[in-house]
């Protein structure tokens, strides 16, 4: 092999590692803006946050957090947050049940109470009428020696009703909570909310309660 074509292997050898080294640091990058991010959204970090990009941005990942958190667990409240998501839904024509989170799936742990699901109701029609609902336990084929009726007995605030809603007029929001055992099984509970307009069945969403 002559100098020349020693020259251009060498040549081709550094371009190949300055490839390499720049892909390197590339992945780099994107791994450690990924945990940075996971890390705030996740656990906190806002102070961090603050400090290096301006508090701009460090409220809206809090924002983000706290719309991502509500939105997809167990809420134990009707902040602003919840009644903003049920009045979306209200907003979709003909709609006369909202439920939130939207998913009508939470995750509870064994020993938690006070968090649930929340919804509300809403008269569609052109008279004034009289709806009342219930939340119990209809499938807990996936949970070992518990059966329908204490299942239900650990849903509170799932029953009750409102006379003479006028139409247009909406329930104010409910929050159905849950009192899981501290020897609860690890499972999956379906419940119904089932809600009667002047005696009628009209809805009966399955909300899904997952014990972790």
């Amino acid at each position: 092999m002559d100098s020349a074509e020693q020259e251009f292997q060498q040549l081709i050898e550094k371009r190949k590692q300055a490839i390499e080294l720049d892909v390197a640091k590339k992945v780099y990058k994107i791994r450690f803006w990924y945990v940075l991010i996971e890390y705030i959204i996740m656990g906190g970090g806002y102070s961090m946050l603050w400090y290096f990009f301006g508090w701009k941005l460090a409220l809206g990942i809090f924002l983000v957090q706290k719309i991502f958190r509500s939105g997809t667990n167990a809420v134990d409240s009707i902040d602003a947050e919840v009644q903003s998501q049920i009045q979306k839904l209200f907003a979709e024509e003909g709609r006369e049940l909202a439920v939130y989170p939207t998913s009508r799936r939470i995750s509870l742990k064994q020993g938690e109470s006070d968090k649930g699901f929340a919804f509300s109701i809403r008269n569609t029609g052109r008279n004034a009428s009289t709806f009342e609902y219930k939340t119990e336990a209809t499938d807990v084929r996936d949970c070992l020696n518990i059966d329908k009726e204490e299942a239900t007995r650990w849903a509170l605030g799932g029953t009750g009703g409102i006379q003479n809603l006028a139409p247009g007029a909406t329930l104010e929001a409910r929050l159905v909570t849950f009192i899981i055992p501290d020897n609860a099984p690890l499972c999956t509970l379906e419940y119904t909310l089932e809600v009667k307009r002047d005696g009628q069945v009209t809805s009966a969403p399955n909300i899904f309660v997952t014990i972790k």
